[in-house]
């Protein structure tokens, strides 16, 4: 168990002035949130005990207050507060809430004392999140777990309603995947419309074809071409115009996937932006592509193929 008080500070060192998170913790902390010590130490139970003024730097606070000197045993003023800096943190990127790196770790009983003296109405010291780490990662684990969590919290607040909010990773990861099936949902829609679009278009193209090449088809059905003949001309140019399409689209998604790899970093230490082209979804465009020229080609090729050869052979 992890409880934790965050809180925010202007922060001065090394000549730097800036505002980041402040975070009063306990040492359980890093084995429950998975956090790694980079150098130095984290916040210890003797610290926690008699309150002291140390603090542990994420990544990027590390890096924009010193740079590249060491920060071990420097001082950082925190809410017109000297603290003594112990440790930094190793890279840890960003999150939903926010850059997990940009962060000041503090001994929980001194955030309380001497940085944020929120009180409840009774008097007694304040934590906005207690993070809890199961023994295994089983959901009826997990279920049972905060039912219990629930049921103490409530005997201990002394209250019928609750006045807390517990969430677990299950609840975490469904609203993740309802979130990625909307906007999933919302490309898909954007997708179908464009290839409809594009679709019309191809229709379009292969009608002003057929237009143009009317007296072509009156010669060729005039020397014994059949109507199948006609009609699976028609489609195999329209399916070519489609894959051409997709073979370009291809080429210039592969292109921009390309330039954005390892371009985008989430600070210093953090991780870069790694896209992937897979074959699959190559197979798959080209796929998609052929069947929208084949689907729409349908209606100009049937067209060519019951032209009248005489009326064609007339045509201006």
């Amino acid at each position: 168990m992890a409880p934790e008080a965050p809180n925010g500070g202007q922060v001065i060192a090394n000549g730097q002035n800036t505002f980041t998170r402040l975070d009063g913790v306990t040492p359980d902390f890093t084995g429950v949130r998975n956090y790694t010590l980079a150098q130095g130490d984290f916040i210890t139970q003797e610290n926690l005990a008699s309150r002291s003024l140390v603090a542990v730097l994420g990544a990027t606070t590390a890096q924009n207050l010193f740079a590249d000197s060491d920060p071990i045993g420097q001082t950082v003023r925190v809410n017109q507060v000297n603290l003594r800096v112990v440790g930094v943190m190793e890279p840890k990127g960003a999150q939903a809430q926010g850059n997990q790196d940009d962060i000041i770790f503090v001994p929980l009983t001194t955030m309380q004392t001497r940085l944020n003296r929120n009180r409840t109405a009774r008097g007694g010291n304040t934590v906005s999140t207690i993070n809890v780490q199961l023994a295994d990662d089983k959901k009826e684990t997990s279920a049972a777990a905060v039912e219990a969590i629930g049921n103490l919290l409530r005997d201990r607040h002394r209250v019928d309603q609750d006045d807390f909010t517990i969430r677990s990773q299950d609840d975490l990861l469904a609203t993740a995947n309802q979130i990625t099936g909307f906007i999933t949902l919302f490309l898909g829609s954007v997708a179908g419309i464009s290839l409809l679009v594009g679709g019309i278009g191809i229709m379009n193209i292969m009608l002003v074809s057929v237009t143009e090449r009317t007296r072509e088809i009156g010669i060729r059905k005039a020397i014994g071409a059949k109507r199948r003949d006609i009609l699976s001309q028609f489609l195999i140019e329209a399916t070519v115009v489609s894959i051409v399409g997709g073979a370009i689209g291809i080429l210039l998604g592969a292109g921009g996937s390309h330039l954005l790899n390892g371009r985008f970093s989430g600070g210093p230490g953090g991780q870069t932006l790694q896209t992937v082209v897979s074959p699959d979804a190559i197979l798959l465009a080209f796929t998609v592509s052929a069947l929208i020229g084949l689907f729409f080609g349908v209606y100009p090729a049937v067209k060519a193929s019951r032209l009248n050869p005489i009326e064609a052979l007339r045509y201006e």
